[in-house]
């Protein structure tokens, strides 16, 4: 009788253990990164389509995003010819979460060997400037 009740209370802890979130990104941090790149993303193109003497880069004062706006990562952007690339790091979870936001854009993936890899398979090839395994968009603004 003594065995079955250490038997059940091992199980009871193991159960404990069992049920515990994994160690890793809980889906608010996620969340909340993705939401910041969007709101960057979109000052962004909202900016680069309004201004269209601006070839390089835009800056932060130029984004007009809220006074209370904070990067959450190191988010770039840079025009090329008459295409926006957004772009920065993200782990894959935030990438999908990103990818919903943006209701599986064709503009939003991830770089990967110099292609733009989508939901829906590669396309773009993207600038050299942009890092490996950064979430990147892809925006003609001209």
């Amino acid at each position: 009788m003594k065995a079955l009740a250490v038997f059940v209370v091992l199980l009871g802890v193991i159960a404990m253990y069992a049920t515990q979130a994994p160690f890793g990104q809980s889906d608010e941090s996620a969340q909340s990164v993705a939401t910041n790149y969007v709101i960057y993303r979109n000052a962004a193109i909202m900016c680069a389509v309004n201004t269209p003497a601006i070839t390089v880069s835009l800056t932060p004062s130029m984004l007009g995003l809220p006074s209370d706006w904070r990067a959450l990562r190191n988010w770039k952007n840079r025009i090329e010819g008459n295409t926006l690339y957004v772009y920065g790091e993200a782990t894959a979870q935030e990438v999908v979460v990103i990818e919903n936001i943006l209701k599986g854009s064709f503009a939003v993936g991830v770089n990967q060997h110099n292609r733009l890899v989508t939901a829906h398979g590669t396309g773009v090839t993207l600038p050299a400037f942009i890092p490996e395994g950064n979430v990147t968009t892809v925006i003609s603004v001209r």
